[in-house]
């Protein structure tokens, strides 16, 4: 039963492997992935996914249903709030385990995040989701996802490894700057994914090291 009252039945059965595996992905292919609020992800190659507030476009209708003390109608708009994300999570992860072997995920931590004026944004992304998500997906393909310390990652120059970014809760809003170091401008989200792949190849060239 869920929180509206509606009763589901859950029924398992055994399936052969080669059923449950799906395509495989692109031999090789590597990604980085910088989770944020603004853009839910950005990759090594530059691609944004990004979306609108889920949480804010029924804020309204949530206010006043709650206002009025309709109950039924609030575990609905939170239901469609929930539903509409969890659609989102599951089409964008699918397009990125489709397209690469080996996704590197930022391991941005959401509890820490959340204590700040940030938190309803962070909310709304739904990066673990996103991550639980890519994770069988990747596995489904013969792929895999690895979650990676991003450390670091926003302030570092992605070309010469300088920390020259602009760092602190007060730099989040400077979406682009240039390196002091080598010159090179970098935009923030994508300076970090492409990063996160730099960490991601380090971290797997060790365990095999």
């Amino acid at each position: 039963e869920d929180s509206r009252g509606r009763w589901y039945v859950n029924l398992t059965c055994e399936i052969p492997d080669e059923n449950w595996f799906q395509e495989p992905s692109p031999f090789g292919s590597e990604v980085g992935i910088d989770p944020g609020t603004k853009t839910v992800m950005t990759t090594s190659d530059g691609e944004e996914f990004s979306r609108e507030n889920i949480t804010r476009k029924y804020a309204e209708k949530l206010a006043l249903a709650q206002r009025h003390r309709k109950k039924k109608r609030v575990k609905a708009i939170h239901a469609k709030i929930k539903n509409s994300r969890q659609d989102w999570n599951h089409k964008k992860s699918f397009e990125l385990a489709k397209r690469y072997q080996t996704s590197f995920f930022g391991n941005a931590s959401s509890g820490k995040l959340a204590k700040t004026k940030m938190a309803k944004g962070i909310y709304d992304a739904g990066w673990h989701e996103i991550k639980t998500f890519l994770s069988y997906k990747s596995l489904r393909r013969g792929g895999r996802m690895l979650e990676i310390n991003e450390r670091n990652s926003t302030v570092t120059c992605s070309t010469c490894l300088q920390k020259t970014g602009p760092s602190g809760l007060s730099g989040l809003s400077i979406r682009e700057w240039i390196c002091c170091s080598c010159k090179t401008s970098n935009r923030r989200d994508h300076n970090a994914a492409k990063n996160i792949l730099r960490l991601g190849r380090e971290t797997l060239s060790l365990r095999f090291n």
